[in-house]
């Protein structure tokens, strides 16, 4: 007796195979600090489902690449599906990232296609899961492997796998139990409800028996020292790559990938520029435009600009409105990058080498490109100088509303899960301000007070649901640059300026001068991000909120004009202690009320928004099922004998042939040749013989015999009789669509 599909036994199988699943998940909101891991669950769930119900390959595959496609797009793309544009979008992207992938790029490797390739990793565990349960009746090795998984998180990252391991035992030891029962059912053909309480309650017993004794029990000291503290001073003998640090603990520097901010940093001295100028100024090397609620994105990254040696740059960074100074600096590599750095104003570039570069406008970043030999280069730039009271005289955007919203849009863009709070700080910083510049002024004074700390080492990461400004001005109150340029942005987004986050060096350390040349020191230590504000006819104008920093830009008053006298200069605008001290007693008084009243934040996946968003194409999808499902039952005499001999046609031994001989009598049932009350097979078989014309049947039923009544798999060849019984399923589906 084998077990029966979709018995309550084949369930409890596929219970531990998907909780076992869901152990090797759960340390990934920590290892890659992973987000919306419910919706792996749920396929999960889904995929364990589909295959307790025995539902056709292709129905599985439908239902779990819809499942994955709707969820990418929701998180990633929210693109309507019902336009070209998601499938093009999202076909482009598998493209583009299977190029990388090639290319040995990883890093280049999107969001998307990263949690793209973990759906098709689960659904491949599913499947391997289902055949070591349900068909080899086996869990013993997986078990093992889990618990091997869970030791190495545990002891490599900052996750506790103390109540993980108990729970696997708990869950391996119930699953090796009940197929071992599973076994014994099959082997003595009984029933399992029958044995349920002579086998499975006392095994349950045992199990949480042993467990909480195993818990219980003092625990001796461990047997050989903690390995992380060798690998770890190894580790510093030898140089760390670029944004890499040992343990959790991160190098600080320049690195591309700002999509998770958060976490500490430890120094780095290593040069990578070394710089001649006049003047001390930050060193741009790129802005980002897209605040996730976890860190920063660029919206825009496709297109890119050959720039020839010695052509004018095409950057939006500076109008023509400003006072401007000619500058020049040289710039020397100490170390090899993909980017460059440059000043304020820049107009051209000049290479050792000759060759071209690749200028991206959607993030402002200069690429090196096929400049790899180029050891130095110069550059020129008109440095800016931004006068006060023309910043002071815009109160509003409502003319670049009209003509460019596009472009207002993209530089005021929020999730739209951001708590309420960060906006209700912004107008009350900004409540009596009347102009963009106050406003800005006013916020950057507020982040550089005495309320915050700078500090790189005790940092922590937004929790799952926890939006990283939020934690930084409502929580924590402890970062470093990025945390006080992102809140900056935000705070200012909120109010509907436009902004944007810009990240690069300072001025770095001054090495040596002359009488009119400094010489300049960038290393690691000087990689920092600060905020940019638009103001229109004028541009993009630097902002400095990082407690300790000073903005290099130059300011001016415009002594001549008539709006002097009723402005104040940008130390007028932060508060006088006394207005500061009632400020902060407001804040704090407010901070306690919200406390009473604080709900759950909104999760960045909601279950509600992606119904919303998606339940028309799952209704679409159910549809679309259900009428192929139709289609394939009134259709099923055509294509099922194919599909019968295609499974059969790689099989050679003495049982396949037993099997085929009677999915044979079933096609031909299905077809109308009926067998008979109380006839025999070989009567049943002349019958066939004498609707289809021929003999084969007989022939067929004669091995069958032989292999039912002499007892042996050996008696028949199922390779030789092969052809004959292709042969008669091919008439059968002719027959049926006659």
């Amino acid at each position: 007796m084998t077990i029966k599909p979709k018995s309550l036994e084949v369930f409890l199988i596929y219970m531990t195979g998907f909780l076992l699943l869901w152990e090797w998940l759960r340390p990934l909101e920590v290892i890659v600090q992973i987000q919306n891991l419910q919706v792996f669950v749920v396929f999960l769930a889904i995929g364990f489902l589909l295959y307790f119900f025995q539902l056709r390959w292709i129905f599985k595959a439908i239902i779990l690449s819809v499942y994955m496609v709707l969820t990418i797009n929701h998180i990633f793309f929210n693109e309507p599906f019902i336009t070209i544009i998601f499938p093009v979008r999202f076909l482009a992207e598998i493209a583009n990232n299977i190029g990388h992938v090639f290319a040995g790029d990883w890093l280049a490797i999107t969001d998307a296609f990263r949690t793209l390739l973990l759906f098709i990793l689960l659904w491949l565990l599913i499947y391997l899961l289902n055949y070591w349960l349900v068909i080899r009746k086996t869990i013993f090795f997986f078990l093992v492997l889990t618990i091997v998984y869970l030791a190495v998180v545990d002891t490599f990252f900052p996750y506790e796998a103390n109540w993980a391991i108990v729970r696997t035992m708990i869950i391996g030891l119930l699953a090796v139990g009940l197929l071992f029962v599973y076994k014994l059912i099959e082997q003595e053909k009984i029933l399992f409800l029958q044995q349920f309480k002579n086998w499975v309650i006392p095994l349950i017993a045992i199990v949480l028996f042993s467990i909480t004794i195993g818990v219980m029990i003092p625990k001796a000291g461990p047997v050989w020292p903690d390995p992380v503290p060798f690998i770890q001073s190894m580790a510093d003998h030898h140089p760390s790559s670029e944004g890499e640090g040992t343990g959790n603990m991160r190098r600080i520097g320049y690195d591309e990938d700002d999509s998770r901010l958060g976490g500490p940093f430890e120094a780095d001295n290593t040069p990578v520029f070394r710089i001649e100028s006049s003047h001390a100024q930050y060193w741009r090397v790129e802005t980002k435009d897209m605040y996730t609620g976890k860190g920063w994105e660029s919206s825009n990254l496709h297109e890119r600009v050959e720039i020839v040696d010695e052509m004018e740059i095409p950057m939006y960074t500076v109008e023509p409105s400003f006072e401007e100074k000619d500058e020049a600096a040289k710039i020397e590599f100490q170390s090899k990058k993909d980017h460059i750095v440059y000043p304020y104003g820049v107009k051209q570039l000049t290479f050792d080498t000759e060759d071209t570069f690749d200028y991206s406008p959607g993030n402002e970043k200069i690429y090196t490109g096929s400049l790899q030999n180029a050891n130095s280069y110069e550059v020129q730039y008109n440095r800016p100088a931004y006068e006060v009271y023309t910043l002071r005289s815009v109160e509003n955007y409502t003319q670049l509303i009209n003509n460019n919203l596009e472009f207002y849009e993209r530089y005021t863009q929020l999730p739209e899960n951001l708590p309420g709070r960060i906006r209700d700080l912004a107008v009350e910083l900004t409540e009596s301000k009347t102009n963009i510049y106050e406003k800005a002024k006013a916020i950057e004074s507020y982040l550089s007070s005495y309320r915050f700390t700078y500090d790189t080492k005790n940092v922590e990461y937004p929790g799952k649901d926890q939006d990283y400004v939020d934690q930084f001005l409502f929580e924590t109150m402890i970062g470093y640059c990025d945390n006080f340029s992102t809140s900056m942005v935000v705070l200012l987004r909120t109010l509907g300026i436009p902004s944007r986050w810009a990240k690069g060096y300072t001025k770095g350390t001054m090495v040596g001068h002359d009488e009119n040349t400094s010489y300049f020191e960038l290393t690691n230590n000087d990689a920092h991000s600060w905020v940019e504000v638009y103001f229109p006819n004028i541009g993009w104008v630097p902002f400095e909120p990082t407690k300790g920093f000073n903005n290099p830009t130059e300011f001016y008053y415009d002594l001549q004009s008539d709006q002097h006298e009723n402005s104040r200069t940008a130390e007028d605008v932060q508060p006088p202690p006394e207005e500061e001290k009632e400020q902060l007693e407001k804040e704090e008084k407010k901070e306690k009320e919200s406390e009473q009243n604080k709900t759950e934040q909104q999760s960045t996946f909601s279950w509600g928004s992606f119904w919303d968003d998606t339940k028309w194409w799952w209704f679409g999808s159910g549809v679309f099922s259900l009428i192929t499902m139709l289609i394939l039952i009134l259709t099923k005499n055509r294509w099922l004998p194919y599909m019968t001999i295609f499974r059969f046609r790689n099989m050679e031994d003495g049982e396949s042939f037993a099997n085929a001989y009677l999915q044979l009598i079933k096609s031909l049932e299905r077809s109308g040749l009926k067998i008979e009350d109380g006839a025999t097979l070989r009567q049943y078989a002349k019958y066939v013989d004498g609707q289809l014309g021929n003999e084969k049947m007989s022939e067929l039923t004669n091995y069958y015999e032989r292999f039912l009544y002499r007892n042996g798999p050996e008696q028949v060849s199922w390779e030789s009789l092969k052809e004959i019984w292709e042969s008669l399923m091919k008439q059968v589906a002719k027959k049926k669509q006659t």
